[in-house]
């Protein structure tokens, strides 16, 4: 993952003012419930891109954005799948508006009021 990662955003930095690139996200269907944020493949892949992307890339987390708070730890519960669709998988609006909340995200990327 890291060497396409790289590649594509060396690439990107060649032609672009800036390179912006969003954390992973859990794939419901993919884990047993209830799971920690930290046991998650989504956290493993946002560590490795935050670890191995070039510095002149702004990576932004927005997974954690999509968990529960329990104990005073994120963690994928049941109750998280009401921001996927039925195919746990794909992000709905309501889930993304709760993404765009996550710190560091650009202002032409945020949900503007109404929409």
């Amino acid at each position: 993952m890291s060497g396409n990662a790289t590649e594509v955003t060396d690439a990107l930095l060649g032609i672009a003012e800036a390179v912006i690139v969003l954390g992973p996200v859990v794939r419901l269907d993919g884990e047993i419930l209830p799971v920690q944020w930290e046991d998650t493949a989504a956290y493993a892949a946002e560590r490795h891109l935050k670890h191995t992307l070039p510095r002149e890339v702004d990576f932004v987390p927005v997974g954690r954005q999509l968990t529960k708070k329990l104990w005073k730890r994120a963690h994928c519960v049941s109750d998280c799948n009401q921001w996927y669709e039925l195919d746990q998988i794909h992000i709905i609006p309501e889930g993304f508006r709760k993404m765009a909340a996550a710190e560091g995200l650009p202002s032409w990327i945020r949900f503007r009021d109404g929409a």
